[in-house]
């Protein structure tokens, strides 16, 4: 699904606006959360509503790296918007050694280095020097960014309160679907909200 991400949000381009599938994704995820998670899971939400920084940051984290992927979309290639996602675990790894001196092993970087060169093979359908012909623009810049929130999401579920995993993530999804409505307020008064199409739709329900 992660990585389904970059072609849904190449087709996505011109048949729905980035900010209209980060809020209705998240509107859907709310709804659905909220109509069949257990009420045992539900009662979890009052004990982790002292813990509302961390759920807000992390809920924060997640718009910022969700806009950034579809706003990426439209100025750069699925090709690049594959290789730079890809780089996510190396960032989250060095993150890890940066923040605790997490070890870095021999075998950890044969492993990045071969899910690396698997990413460019494969957005690149087999020819790595077609990376020689590519410019790097703002898209580029837009999904490294995005990269790296997510890293420093993944790294700072290593601060996750006690509590069940879904209880946590529909908290954490009710912040995103909040933070997400003033950008999309935003991309409404800029003029450039699409509404979608039928492709677009189905991009939103990815």
């Amino acid at each position: 699904f992660w990585g389904g991400n970059v072609p849904a949000a190449r087709l996505g381009v011109g048949e729905i606006s980035p900010m209209v599938i980060v809020t209705g994704r998240w509107a859907i995820a709310c709804l659905l959360l909220y109509l069949f998670l257990p009420k045992n899971v539900r009662a979890e939400w009052k004990d982790l509503l002292p813990h509302w920084r961390w759920i807000a940051f992390m809920g924060a984290m997640l718009t910022t790296s969700n806009s950034l992927i579809f706003l990426a979309a439209v100025h750069t290639s699925g090709l690049n918007l594959a290789i730079l996602q890809g780089v996510t675990p190396v960032l989250v790894i060095l993150g890890a050694w940066i923040a605790w001196r997490t070890p870095i092993g021999a075998v950890r970087w044969v492993g990045l280095a071969i899910s690396i060169f698997g990413v460019v093979l494969v957005a690149t359908n087999g020819d790595p020097l077609a990376l020689a012909k590519t410019k790097v623009n703002i898209g580029d810049v837009l999904q490294f960014i995005s990269s790296s929130v997510y890293a420093i999401y993944a790294l700072a579920l290593r601060n996750k309160p006690a509590g069940s995993a879904w209880a946590l993530f529909a908290l954490i999804s009710v912040v995103s679907f909040a933070t997400s409505l003033p950008l999309l307020a935003i991309e409404y008064a800029s003029g450039a909200t699409i509404w979608p199409t039928q492709q677009g739709f189905l991009v939103l329900l990815y």
